[in-house]
């Protein structure tokens, strides 16, 4: 069964057909929170409030700005053009320090 349609006949049961928390809860195999939440969607959005959302987040607050990584590649480049190490500890010594992420972060950039 397609999630939607699960979670439209969750409410359905509850709201039109009368069937309380408890024996939806026992029916669908699912948490009481879970109802409750279905219900407060569907009151606010109707059936497409139902629909499954995503869990990523909306921002990532640790990721490292673009413009370091822009920077990070361009120098990989450049020290491999003059057949220099392009390694990232040899990347991170050539950064500026309030702008230099960690050897690791380097690393993950380059991958």
């Amino acid at each position: 069964m397609i999630e939607t349609n699960k979670n439209e006949v969750i409410v359905s049961s509850v709201i039109e057909a009368g069937m309380n928390i408890s024996e939806a809860v026992k029916r669908f195999g699912i948490s009481r929170q879970w109802v409750y939440t279905l219900i407060q969607r569907y009151q606010q959005d109707g059936l497409t409030g139902l629909q499954s959302r995503s869990c990523r987040p909306h921002h990532h607050p640790h990721q490292c700005p673009p413009h370091v990584v822009d920077h990070v590649l361009r120098l990989r480049a450049t020290l491999i053009e003059q057949v220099l190490d392009g390694g990232a500890e040899s990347i991170w010594a050539r950064l500026d320090e309030h702008e230099r992420p960690s050897v690791s972060t380097i690393w993950r950039i380059l991958k």
